[in-house]
């Protein structure tokens, strides 16, 4: 069952699917977000929903394995970054034979492989938000086109004012585009 945690409200941690009710465990009590009221409530006299609560999922900061579920990128080697989902980790015989099952959303399918940071060996960080895919495509962006302002004027390396001419240009619309030949 996949649960939307965004729309979850703030202080969520479980989630009821047969009341279709989040969760959350303070002061040794249980209490329910009540949607009409937009607030938590005490769940007493409702001990029969808490037998099966499902915990929202840990959050994994990159260190040192994702957690079973977790939504992450992994990359083989030195290769490029896909997103995957973590199905299953064996328990490592040493602390360097560990491997894990993943899911592939672009093979279609569950892949095995060892973890470690060899050839042929799986690493993971945590997936990238839009945001930050975003920030890293204006960075790839600035530098390139510092690259060709420097270059225009004979210089190896972009000076800090063509670095600054370069963000005034993305900043104001400049986008890059492909000539294709023949059309």
């Amino acid at each position: 069952m996949d649960i939307d945690w965004s729309k979850a409200p703030e202080g969520a941690e479980f989630y009821s699917p047969s009341v279709e009710l989040f969760y959350r465990h303070l002061d040794g009590e249980f209490q329910k977000f009540s949607e009409s009221r937009g607030r938590w409530t005490v769940a007493a006299g409702e001990r029969y929903e808490y037998t099966n609560l499902i915990a929202k999922p840990a959050e994994w900061n990159g260190e040192p394995l994702p957690p079973v579920g977790a939504a992450c990128e992994y990359r083989v080697g030195n290769g490029t970054w896909y997103p995957c989902t973590i199905r299953y980790v064996t328990t490592p015989i040493s602390d360097e034979e560990v491997q894990v099952v993943i899911h592939c959303p672009h093979l279609n399918g569950d892949q095995i492989g060892g973890v470690g940071s060899g050839i042929g060996e799986i690493n993971f960080r945590p997936a990238r938000t839009p945001e930050q895919i975003a920030a890293e495509a204006y960075q790839r962006n600035l530098g390139e086109l510092a690259d060709h302002i420097g270059g225009y004027f004979g210089f190896d390396d972009p000076r800090p004012s063509d670095v600054g001419v370069a963000e005034y240009l993305l900043d104001h619309g400049y986008r890059k585009f492909e000539i294709v030949e023949g059309e």
